[in-house]
């Protein structure tokens, strides 16, 4: 028999055969056909055709422990020539023989389908990249990475793909980036809730002024009118006018404390220990009462403006409640300051109340706190008992780039 073969005959064995790890899988006919067969010397037909068979187990042998998958199919119908076991695994099938009778619109969402029929259908001179998304056997939805390469050849049409599994990497890919939107979500919220702080003392302040320059004038000129009344008609003097000049005093007073309590924090300037400072000697000449001031960590770090505003008006809020409602002649107020959060305890052993009649809603200096504390993801706890005290406890998680100046603190 010469090279050619002339009494060379196509051979029509079976198509499906099983390779050494038993998984069935298919080969064209072609393979044996005479265009690819080239005997040399006295090789016998069927020397030549075990030869054949032996290197083609072989080949797909090695196709299946390639870690990536790779399938053959015809281009019009998508029909899946050849699969190897690697793609099998990807698709959850336990052998070629489950995927015999189906057809890539079984095993891809409508939108991955139209995607690879497009794609099979274009002339390409080389292989193409692409993702989409399968459904397993399971039911499972995966994302594979896909190369496509056109294999067709006269009037025979096909692609060979390969198959990468990128589920993994995907839903990585995915949780990182939900955590940037979250994270940009909460710095914009963040910057949100310190612009509404802001605003809130920016009304503040001009309802300081307008406290002072306005209706303080206007008590004034009352009272100076009042005292000239007074002096004219000396003999005619009543007991509602003395009473009237006490009322125009005591309202002066009011008026300038809340202007002087509204009015523009000097916590940049001095510092939040000052200031504090400050208030309390003031809070103790118009109230009578004493604050025990306790601080740990404080005067190590150095926080943002809008953190300060909020300590500052918390503990004015809650010693405002004291004075009106406690029933007690001194009050303790403790700072302190780790590295995630700062925490201010105000307590009293006054007069307390029933937690359970609180409506937070309905109670406007509370009400107030606990807004201010939400728009900093702070929290805001009150512990009272009729007859035995109250505590007030406001905690506010400190922003990553908190200025520690002394980390000494943190081991105490």
């Amino acid at each position: 028999m010469g090279k050619s073969g002339t009494n060379f005959q196509p051979i029509n064995e079976p198509s499906r055969f099983k390779t050494p790890d038993g998984v069935l899988s298919r080969r064209t006919d072609s393979l044996f056909s005479k265009e690819n067969v080239i005997f040399h010397g006295n090789v016998t037909l069927r020397h030549a055709t075990k030869v054949l068979g032996e290197l083609t187990d072989n080949l797909f042998y090695l196709l299946d422990k390639i870690p990536v998958g790779i399938a053959l199919i015809a281009n019009k119908t998508l029909g899946i020539i050849y699969a190897n076991r690697t793609w099998l695994d990807i698709f959850c099938y336990g052998n070629i023989e489950e995927t015999l009778a189906l057809s890539w619109r079984d095993i891809l969402p409508s939108d991955s389908y139209k995607l690879l029929l497009k794609l099979t259908m274009q002339p390409r001179d080389k292989p193409e990249c692409f993702y989409l998304e399968i459904k397993s056997k399971d039911g499972e939805t995966r994302n594979v990475k896909v190369c496509l390469s056109d294999m067709s050849k006269d009037d025979k049409e096909c692609s060979l793909l390969f198959f990468e599994d990128v589920t993994e990497s995907v839903r990585i890919e995915k949780a990182h980036q939900e955590d940037n939107e979250k994270r940009n979500l909460e710095g914009l919220m963040e910057a949100f809730s310190y612009r509404i702080i802001e605003v809130q003392e920016d009304e503040r302040r001009r309802i300081s002024y307008e406290l002072h320059d306005d209706i303080g004038q206007i008590l004034t000129a009352i009272q100076l009118m009042l005292s000239r009344a007074s002096r004219m008609s000396t003999k005619h003097e009543t007991p509602e006018h003395s009473e009237s000049e006490t009322l125009i005093r005591d309202a002066i007073t009011r008026v300038r404390r809340l202007s002087q309590d509204l009015k523009p924090l000097k916590v940049e300037i001095q510092g939040l220990i000052p200031t504090l400072t400050e208030y309390f000697k003031r809070y103790k000449i118009w109230s009578g009462l004493s604050v025990i001031f306790e601080h740990t960590g404080l005067e190590k770090t150095k926080f943002p403006t809008v953190i300060n505003n909020t300590v500052y008006r918390i503990i004015q809020e809650s010693l405002t409640n004291v004075a009106r409602y406690a029933g007690v002649k001194s009050t303790n107020v403790t700072i302190r300051v780790n590295r995630q959060t700062l925490r201010v305890l105000i307590t009293d052993k006054g007069k307390g109340f029933d937690p359970k009649t609180l409506v937070i809603g309905r109670s406007g200096g509370i009400s107030g706190m606990n807004e201010r504390l939400l728009l900093l993801r702070g929290k805001l706890d009150i512990d009272s008992t009729p007859g035995k005290g109250t505590r007030l406890t406001a905690e506010i998680p400190l922003p990553p780039d908190t200025e520690n100046m002394d980390e000494k603190m943190w081991s105490e």
